[in-house]
């Protein structure tokens, strides 16, 4: 079955070490759309917030990554998907950042062919 996937946040909790998975939505602000964390970057396990250096990518010398997550139509749960294929955007001749062509709800393990939203 086939599912649309949409970028997501991780990170791994500096104090406690445990991941913190965090859907992303497209916000309005002054006519300009970002994309961004639909909650708070806190720790789901001891409620840690990330501070302000915490919070920059892990590439920029923070903890934050990016993933995808979809909701899984055999279970209706959201499931996040933490890994990255690098291909080459002909157009722009850069690599971009999708999904993998399939993956396995992290809940009922089923597997689902993966289509990139479009406004991801």
């Amino acid at each position: 079955m086939q599912v649309t996937a949409f970028t997501s946040t991780f990170f791994d909790c500096p104090s406690c070490k445990v991941r913190t998975r965090l859907r992303e939505v497209c916000v309005e602000r002054h006519n300009v759309v970002h994309v961004e964390p639909d909650e708070p970057l806190v720790c789901r396990q001891c409620h840690r917030g990330l501070t302000a250096s915490e919070a920059q990518p892990i590439s920029e010398g923070g903890v934050v990554e990016s993933g995808w997550w979809f909701v899984c139509p055999a279970c209706f749960r959201d499931s996040f998907i933490d890994d990255t294929v690098h291909g080459l955007d002909l157009g722009l001749g850069v690599c971009s950042a999708e999904p993998p062509s399939h993956a396995h709800c992290t809940h009922c393990g089923e597997e689902h062919a993966i289509e990139l939203a479009d406004d991801a």
